[in-house]
């Protein structure tokens, strides 16, 4: 029997109304494969390259002492589109390390950012195969401490109460991952299954601490980036439905569907930041146009009895874009 890789260490925070989870903070082996192979990709030792810890030497060690590394990373070079969250959407879509078995056919989502100029079948196969070798070996970052603090900062903001508050309650369940081996990015992975939905909230390192583990940010700066990540999941869809109902000085405003849904996302945590802590808790490099008027805009919508569902509320954002 093949050996299998270590389970995902799980710290479950506080439970909620309904008695549903408020989160899940977990290190996940999947994660930690594809990001360990993405850094040793062309573009990934530039985008993953800042930190240096006691995680990324794991893996890297592990990934090293593997036959199947080689091949794997050039598959990942080989699909211009399949990096940064592609990855880590397509790993969370299959079962555990090391077989990375898939429950079904991937979202036509992963099988466009795998080869959009040839197309996906049978190419997206092959990741499975050449990334079973490398998951026998590559660690899974317990940071158990780590974990315990993250929830903790978590549960004090309660991200996804904020978001049931601003947008009704959603049965999709959340989940955030620490990836020590992603530099700064986050990254937001929805995964649908016959047993319910996990919006994922994908957390990469912001520095180093004085015991030479990865740092994923801040009391406020944690939670802002969960809700973000989160967000998307609602507010995505409601992006593509309104968005041929907009005036089109909004879609202009806008540019496309997806570029509509950033900035409603960037404008929720402007006010989540904003209610909480007194600032926007957003870099200021990272706020799209308009975003006070957004986050003007979204203060008004929380106040209305009954809140307004997620589309509603995506089609009267239109409204906060200047003539």
């Amino acid at each position: 029997m093949t050996p299998r890789g270590p389970p995902a260490r799980r710290t479950t925070l506080a439970r909620g109304a309904g008695d549903l989870p408020v989160a899940v903070v977990a290190v996940d082996p999947r994660i930690d494969l594809l990001s360990g192979l993405g850094g040793l990709t062309r573009w990934g030792t530039t985008a993953y390259g800042e930190f240096r810890h006691s995680v990324k030497a794991a893996g890297g060690a592990a990934l090293r002492g593997c036959a199947a590394t080689a091949p794997a990373v050039a598959l990942l070079e080989g699909a211009a589109r399949f990096r940064f969250d592609a990855p880590y959407r397509w790993a969370l879509h299959h079962g555990p390390v090391p077989d990375l078995v898939p429950p079904g056919p991937p979202p036509a989502s992963r099988l466009r950012a795998w080869d959009h100029r040839h197309g996906p079948s049978p190419h997206w196969r092959r990741p499975s195969a050449r990334s079973r070798a490398p998951g026998r070996s590559a660690p899974s970052a317990m940071q158990a401490g780590t974990a315990l603090r993250v929830a903790g900062w978590i549960r004090a903001a309660d991200p996804t109460g904020w978001l049931d508050r601003a947008l009704g309650p959603s049965t999709t369940r959340p989940a955030v991952l620490l990836a020590g081996i992603i530099d700064w990015h986050g990254h937001g992975a929805t995964v649908r299954r016959a047993d319910g939905a996990i919006a994922h909230a994908i957390l990469g390192g912001k520095g180093v601490d004085g015991t030479d583990l990865p740092v994923y940010g801040s009391p406020s700066d944690v939670p802002a980036v969960v809700l973000h990540d989160l967000a998307h999941d609602r507010l995505n869809p409601a992006a593509e439905a309104a968005w041929t109902t907009l005036p089109e000085r909004a879609r202009a405003a806008w540019g496309s569907p997806g570029d509509f849904a950033e900035s409603a996302v960037q404008g929720l945590t402007f006010v989540y930041g904003r209610e909480l802590w007194g600032r926007a808790g957003e870099e200021r490099s990272k706020r799209p146009p308009h975003v006070e008027a957004l986050g003007a805009r979204r203060t008004d919508l929380r106040r209305q009895r009954p809140r307004p569902v997620p589309e509603a509320a995506m089609a009267a954002l239109a409204d906060a874009v200047p003539e």
